[in-house]
């Protein structure tokens, strides 16, 4: 589901994060690499290296690798949802919730 259109209009933003350090390093790469996914209706960051950056926080983690993580902060900054399984049911709950607020 494409939350980033369906919702665009309500104010929802979406921003999808490369978390793979090397490609800050080559941004044509990254961005031909997602022209070819197919361009998305978002914008992709790229990950700085410093405090809290995703491969800290995989060296914190036991378990299978935690990617790829869904975020949803609300209009206060406030993170409201975190999870590492794509539920689309779950999320479209969530993001109509919050909007609606």
């Amino acid at each position: 589901m494409n939350f980033a259109q369906k919702y665009q209009a309500e104010g929802l933003k979406v921003i999808a994060i490369d978390s793979n350090a090397p490609d800050l390093l080559d941004i044509p790469g990254l961005t031909a690499y997602v022209d070819w996914l197919g361009p998305p209706t978002y914008p992709v960051a790229t990950e700085a290296a410093g405090e809290g950056t995703y491969a800290e926080f995989t060296a914190a983690y036991e378990g299978s690798n935690p990617f790829p993580l869904q975020i949803i902060v609300d209009k206060q900054g406030i993170i409201r949802y975190i999870a590492r399984e794509y539920d689309p049911f779950t999320l479209d709950a969530l993001i109509q919730e919050l909007l609606a607020e």
